[in-house]
């Protein structure tokens, strides 16, 4: 009987030793597709521009979203400062954006995450005898009077397409942040259209704008404490782990992203900003995120005050992208049981995994909320279900 044990042991077991043999050999391919995952740095280039060499192009919080999105950077993502180019108004000329734009292309290599973040104004022209509209991205050296066809002052969307292509054609995962759209000038030129010119153009990253192509992007005023532009504010919150609503699983997916900021911007603005996310899939996940980031941007949403004083205050060191075991295995755990309506009368049910998660205090409280709507809004579409059926 013995014997038999040990020969069934072996036959279960084998499979697992063929698989686990050098290079070369028979079974060998999932070992090569392992070491083919290169993990590589997190870069970016973050550039916001408030203060322009025309003062009547002046926004009011274009440099406090380029900060605020550092902050993200450096407290959330664990983005090192030493890979963080950082231009805020005298600073953010047209050379010195080019040239950042450039070291992105030499530095970056297979398996690096590349943001790239501006906040500023923005401007489409028509060219003499040419019919296809040009779109720039205007420096803090930029001529008012639109004569952007030198160099000086402008960074061309033809630029910032071939820092795109290029870091992307090195395997590497380029993440376009467009805050522009804007305020006075915008507004009195037309020259909101520059973010459907680069909806067009940018086909090899994942593109976050800040509006359609017809709307303006709004700064907050003066009645509340945001001291933000809306769409800065509500994309920060929103990959802290605010967004992650619709599946509670701490893994933040595009969709939910997407979903998170229009509804916000919409209130924000009485419906007059909508935003563009484009991505490869809106299944995929764009980033974990663990319950304490969550939880600090939950609260944010629900008490509006200024974002950046809260990272400032956090100890960088502290903020990994590590989820909790425990966290992830309840609610994990309750999403399938909702996928498969097991809701209440046994062990395994959501309502079970429910009462678990509050009791063992598993999970933060907003977490126990959203885990209560998800049953409560299962059980009302059974319901409207059963009633039309």
């Amino acid at each position: 009987m013995k014997n038999r044990v040990v020969y069934i042991l072996v036959f279960i077991f084998l499979p697992f030793f063929v698989f686990s043999q050098d290079d070369g050999a028979r079974g060998s391919i999932s070992k090569k597709i392992d070491k083919s995952k290169v993990i590589g740095e997190k870069r970016a280039l973050v550039v916001g521009v408030s203060e322009y060499q025309s003062e009547d192009l002046n926004l009011k919080y274009a440099d406090d979203d380029a900060f605020l999105f550092k902050q993200y950077l450096t407290k959330v993502d664990s983005v090192p400062e030493k890979n963080i180019a950082y231009l805020v108004n005298k600073e953010a000329t047209s050379f010195n954006i080019l040239s950042a734009l450039n070291n992105l292309i030499e530095t970056s290599n297979e398996g690096d995450i590349v943001y790239l973040f501006f906040a500023g104004h923005g401007d489409v022209v028509d060219k003499d005898n040419v019919e296809q509209k040009i779109g720039f991205l205007l420096a803090h050296d930029t001529n008012k009077d639109r004569e952007f066809y030198g160099t000086q002052g402008v960074v061309p969307f033809k630029d910032v397409n071939k820092t795109v292509n290029e870091i992307a054609n090195k395997k590497a995962k380029i993440i376009l942040i467009l805050d522009a759209c804007k305020s006075g000038y915008l507004h009195l030129y037309g020259s909101q259209k520059n973010l459907e010119a680069a909806n067009n153009t940018f086909e090899n990253a994942t593109k976050f704008l800040s509006c359609q192509p017809d709307q303006l992007s709004y700064e907050s005023n003066n009645a509340d404490e945001l001291t933000q532009g809306y769409f800065t504010y509500y994309l920060v919150l929103g990959i802290m782990g605010a967004a992650d609503n619709m599946i509670q699983d701490f893994n933040l997916q595009y969709f939910e992203l997407e979903m998170f900021l229009k509804n916000n911007l919409a209130s924000a603005t009485n419906n007059e900003q909508t935003p563009i996310i484009k991505s490869k899939g809106s299944t995929e996940l764009f980033r974990k995120v663990n319950s304490k980031d969550k939880s600090d941007a939950l609260r944010q949403v629900q008490n509006q005050q200024k974002l950046s004083l809260l990272l400032t205050n956090r100890n960088s060191e502290s903020n990994t992208d590590i989820i909790y075991q425990a966290d992830i295995k309840i609610v994990n755990q309750f999403n399938e049981a909702i996928e498969k309506q097991n809701y209440y009368g046994n062990s395994t049910s959501a309502l079970a995994l429910l009462r678990s998660a509050e009791k063992e205090k598993l999970v933060p409280t907003d977490v126990i909320k959203r885990m209560k709507n998800s049953i409560v809004n299962a059980l009302s579409t059974d319901a409207q279900l059963l009633i039309n059926t």
